[in-house]
């Protein structure tokens, strides 16, 4: 049902889609790199999925990840050096934690 509307906002020129990824993904600015976009993404959400249940991400801007443990109030800054690589073993080594 999603893909069915999508296909049709593609159709009515709201959104574009990038045949570079499968999935297709949709954005409504174009992007200059939209593989290095969707390598960010996927940075955030592995962050998300490995924080423990007492953790939260603060802020963040793609390359900077402040986490808070909500017990302690002790602060995290995780930090992405080398975003562009489109491997995710290369992206876990590249995962640093500074205190």
């Amino acid at each position: 049902m999603a893909q069915r509307r999508l296909s049709k906002l593609v159709e009515q020129k709201r959104i574009k889609r990038c045949v570079q990824t499968v999935p297709y993904s949709y954005y409504v600015l174009p992007q200059d790199n939209i593989i290095t976009r969707i390598n960010e993404n996927w940075v955030r959400l592995w962050i998300t999925h490995h924080l423990k249940s007492w953790e939260r991400i603060d802020k963040w801007d793609y390359k900077t990840y402040i986490v808070v443990n909500n017990v302690t109030k002790a602060i995290k800054e995780y930090l992405i050096s080398d975003i562009n690589t489109p491997s995710i073993d290369k992206i876990r080594e590249e995962f640093k934690c500074v205190k």
